[in-house]
């Protein structure tokens, strides 16, 4: 009895990993919150929420095969699909999620994107990077 309540503390310690936005506790490792279809519900640019399309998206398929990552969009004003993949990987104690974006080949990476995790839970993923000289922040909802 004693071990099974040394592994629950242990797990639910390991569990616990502090983004600035949350959740405190999780019963459920970061990789098992990540992985999945999430979909773009909010993008901001500098503080400033950027419309989005209607009938438009942005998904980000996280993978588990691999560390794999496929990001589709659609911009129904455009009429135009747009297709990015790569590998993904957590930096920095997890609080960072590193995407190395490949070519149409598959075989050599052409651009590194860090994004600070702010919030994490099975339902909500929250993001920041700068790019440029522009601040990002994308709010995703899984799928």
């Amino acid at each position: 009895m004693r071990n099974l309540i040394f592994f629950a503390i242990t797990l639910l310690i390991a569990s616990c990993g502090k983004y600035d936005e949350g959740p405190d506790i999780s019963l459920r490792t970061k990789k098992a919150r990540l992985l999945g279809t999430w979909q773009l519900s909010s993008l901001f640019m500098n503080g400033t929420l950027q419309p989005i399309s209607p009938n438009s998206y942005t998904n980000l398929e996280i993978k588990k095969n691999k560390d794999t990552f496929t990001i589709n969009s659609y911009d129904a004003s455009t009429q135009q699909y747009n297709v990015q993949f790569g590998e993904w990987e957590f930096v920095e104690k997890k609080e960072r999620l590193r995407l190395k974006y490949f070519d149409g080949s598959g075989t050599t990476i052409v651009h590194i994107n860090d994004w600070d995790i702010k919030r994490l839970t099975s339902k909500e993923l929250i993001v920041e990077f700068t790019d440029t000289n522009d601040k990002f922040r994308m709010e995703f909802n899984k799928l």
